[in-house]
């Protein structure tokens, strides 16, 4: 959430103007998250090495258990 300069609203990170008044808001804060290539060794259990090939690699580490605790 971000609070509008302007009138105080409490406006979604996603607005880049107040649905309120329209006054322009400030940029959503930092977020530590990024994208990295990053090289890995796992074994090949039954055809994971195939489905992770096809899909994006989000998605594989949304996998239950695909990252470490």
């Amino acid at each position: 959430m971000i609070a509008c300069p302007a009138c105080g609203f409490e406006a979604a990170d996603v607005f880049a103007f107040c649905p309120k008044c329209a006054a322009k808001l400030s940029a959503p804060p930092f977020t530590a998250e990024e994208r990295k290539t990053v090289t890995a060794l796992c074994c090949d259990l039954v055809a994971f090495r195939a489905m992770s090939e096809a899909a994006d690699a989000e998605e594989v580490g949304a996998l239950p258990g695909a990252r470490p605790r």
